[in-house]
């Protein structure tokens, strides 16, 4: 690996890192204009009727387009990985398609990753929530909403 020589090599390194997540901020969507804020906004509803404590959407390759109360690069990555998951649990318990993972974070939290299509294409809902919550009915319920803002409705 090679050492840094000089700080115009470290500020080069720190702007385009900068460049790296501006470009990975929420963004609006390309169709709709205010769409990742209309996807926001359905996650904040979300966690309000179901007392989750956070939620976000990405799409297939894990991008996040839209975040409540997560760290918005974090959430894409955990994202990423976990719907990668799904597709290994997949693969192992011989399924076509598992539609939903979730991850205990401590003795009281849990993520809960759901895959879900809308226009042909995959997109991934991450929800943070107590362990107690039962997040089955909430998550399918918000999962019809955004799928048909995602699609264009």
């Amino acid at each position: 690996m090679r050492r840094l020589r000089d700080s115009s090599e470290v500020r080069e390194a720190a702007d385009l890192l900068d460049a790296i997540l501006k470009d990975t901020q929420p963004r609006h969507g390309a169709n709709g204009g205010a769409r990742g804020e209309r996807l926001r906004r359905l996650l904040v509803q979300l966690c309000a009727r179901a007392g989750f404590s956070g939620a976000a959407v990405a799409d297939g390759d894990g991008l996040p387009l839209a975040a409540h109360n997560l760290p918005f690069q974090s959430a894409g990555a955990v994202i990423s990985i976990m719907g990668d998951s799904l597709k290994r649990v997949a693969d192992v318990a011989s399924q076509r398609e598992a539609a939903s993972i979730s991850i205990d974070v401590n003795y009281a939290d849990k993520l809960v990753v759901r895959r879900f299509a809308a226009a042909d294409a995959p997109y991934y809902l991450l929800i943070a929530c107590p362990q107690g919550v039962d997040e089955h009915g909430e998550v399918e319920l918000s999962v019809d909403e955004i799928a048909t803002l995602v699609s264009g409705g």
